[in-house]
């Protein structure tokens, strides 16, 4: 298991704001797409965070997918 910089701690936890922001953002209808995209690139950090999971399952149901 690699030891995470702290570069990458400090991205890590900026890409779980980004997905708690956007959640809230979706919540109240805010550009989807815009949205997805984002959640997407902060997944790329944390893939085991369950709120950027959430964020994106979010704009999955707000896309009607």
């Amino acid at each position: 298991m690699a030891i995470a910089t702290r570069s990458q701690k400090k991205l890590a936890a900026m890409a779980s704001q980004i997905a708690f922001d956007l959640e809230a953002c979706l919540r109240v209808g805010r550009n989807i797409d815009e949205a997805e995209k984002l959640v997407k690139a902060a997944l790329k950090y944390r893939p085991n965070d369950g709120y950027i999971t959430d964020s994106l399952g979010w704009v999955y149901f707000k896309k009607g997918a």
